[in-house]
């Protein structure tokens, strides 16, 4: 259920910044005034965002369907949950070693303290939930081997 509500968070989070960030808010408060170039490409970046966002959601719902499977005993985890999972992870780890950069000074960031915390916060309560998630899965596995006392490959 995690992976799916951070999936769903991060649309949220998106829409969110685009309808406050101050030089999106600015552009479509004054509109393009003399250059319609702006609205264009501020179209795009919205376009480019949303859509990003919405991947991210699908993969994390997917992740989270399946994670969901396997702890009702429904299904195996296969190469492609852990794979997935761990890129997701990856991501998130990224994410928020640039967050814990930016509230110490060292890398410059378009945003104010309380923003940098909360999203450092999110990202850290993400990555521990995939690895839990991870984890569990890993183990879930391997008992479910132990006990049936064969392999359990699931590719799909």
């Amino acid at each position: 259920m995690g992976a799916m509500g951070f999936g769903i968070w991060s649309v949220a989070k998106a829409v969110l910044y685009l309808m406050i960030a101050t030089p999106v808010k600015d552009i479509v408060l004054t509109g393009a005034g003399e250059d319609e170039r702006i609205v264009l490409d501020l179209g795009m970046a919205i376009g480019t965002a949303l859509a990003m966002a919405l991947i991210d959601m699908g993969i994390r719902w997917k992740i989270g369907k399946r994670a969901l499977q396997i702890a009702k005993g429904e299904a195996m985890p296969g190469a492609w949950f852990f794979g997935l999972s761990a890129v997701v992870g990856l991501v998130d780890l990224v994410e928020l070693i640039i967050g814990l950069l930016g509230v110490m000074g060292i890398l410059s960031v378009d945003s104010d303290g309380l923003d940098l915390i909360s999203t450092l916060l999110m990202d850290l309560t993400s990555v521990i939930t995939l690895i839990m998630m991870i984890v569990s899965a890993w183990m879930i596995k391997k008992l479910t081997r132990e006990l049936t006392g064969k392999s359990t490959n699931n590719a799909d």
